[in-house]
């Protein structure tokens, strides 16, 4: 008996239902979110393990963040507002397994190798931002 195999197509529609957590919505401890995020599960295929990761990621076209504007007591905001920041995803580099070497008897072996896992969507500030050194002092900043 063979049993059935999931598709990557379900897959994709199922990542699709998971959660989006919008811009400027709270989080569970009472923060603001300050980028828009979303949860995807990723097939990595039949020759990894584990096959499906959860992924945290940017979600939306909407990649500005840390907003000016100059009155704070707008409903909506302008069209065009200096973005003192930008979202980015932030990835995590996990050492996972894939099978190599098989053999049309089904042998081979399994290897370590380096994925990335994207693991979230984070607001940094522009290096150009006005806003940053208000924050920092300049012997704090590196690579700049």
């Amino acid at each position: 008996m063979m049993l059935p195999v999931i598709s990557l197509t379900f897959m994709v529609n199922f990542a699709n239902a998971l959660p989006i957590f919008e811009k400027g919505s709270r989080t569970d401890d009472g923060l603001v979110r300050l980028c828009t995020s979303s949860s995807v599960i990723t097939d990595l295929g039949v020759d990894h393990w584990p096959r499906y990761v959860t992924e945290i990621t940017c979600h939306g076209t909407d990649t500005t963040c840390l907003n000016l504007h100059n009155n704070p007591h707008e409903v909506t905001p302008p069209e065009i507002m200096p973005a003192q920041g930008r979202c980015t995803e932030s990835v995590i580099h996990m050492n996972l397994l894939r099978f190599e070497n098989a053999t049309s008897s089904g042998t081979g072996v399994w290897k370590p190798y380096s994925q990335a896992i994207r693991g979230g969507c984070v607001c940094g500030f522009d290096k150009r931002s006005r806003v940053l050194h208000s924050f920092f002092y300049l012997s704090q900043l590196r690579g700049s």
